[in-house]
């Protein structure tokens, strides 16, 4: 079935890993899985069966996984209103890694043939094993496109454009054009590994604070 996917790398995660302490790594990841529920979320929070408050992802279409250094999101469906979301779960997201706790990332969206399979946790003797299935054309081949790019930011590709537009024109043209209104999308010559390209991609350029290189490196 095809699905707007997404893949999403942290820059620079072997240097993450060498130049800090394990613990230092795991509590960076433990705040950084939460990070991505409040980008799911919206900032919404619930109450878990303890009282406790958590990020309210019940209404969410959008699926997500981190497998080492990626983070790979995936829509529940083709719809043009599951692009939406996806695309501000990734605005959300990225402005906040990118201006808060400064985890630079890169990655991009697109669309095609996706597979995803949880069968659960085995347990085995003081032991798990957990063996989802996760295969597909867009799967690879946004792969291989963020492998391309030389930037911190995500695109968004052509393809991804086309099949959102073709689910629903006028719903397309009017949330495209609130997304353009709210600077939260911008068209420029992207860096590559092999010169530059012209692509749509999503702004997380944080209006309250534009970090300088200095403050970046």
């Amino acid at each position: 079935m095809n699905k707007f996917v997404a893949l999403i790398d942290i820059l620079g995660f072997k240097d993450i890993i060498h130049k800090n302490s394990h613990e230092e790594v795991v509590h960076l990841f433990d705040n950084f899985r939460i990070y991505l529920q409040m980008g799911i979320a919206d900032y919404k929070s619930t109450e878990d069966e303890w009282g406790r408050a958590v990020f309210d992802v019940s209404q969410s279409v959008v699926n997500s996984t981190i497998i080492s250094d990626s983070i790979i999101l995936w829509t529940s469906d083709s719809s043009t209103e599951a692009f939406f979301e996806l695309v501000k779960c990734i605005h959300r997201f990225i402005t906040f890694c990118h201006n808060t706790p400064m985890i630079s990332l890169r990655g991009g969206i697109t669309f095609g043939e996706f597979h995803y399979d949880y069968s659960g946790v085995i347990e085995g003797k003081n032991s798990l094993m957990v063996h989802p299935i996760m295969l597909g054309k867009a799967l690879v081949d946004v792969y291989e496109i963020e492998k391309t790019l030389q930037f911190a930011g995500c695109i968004i590709t052509d393809t991804v454009m086309n099949a959102a537009r073709a689910a629903n024109e006028p719903l397309f043209q009017r949330y495209w054009q609130e997304l353009e209104k709210d600077q939260m999308v911008l068209q420029y010559e992207v860096p590559t590994k092999t010169g530059t390209m012209q692509a749509w991609t999503i702004n997380w350029v944080s209006k309250a604070s534009n970090p300088t290189y200095e403050k970046v490196e």
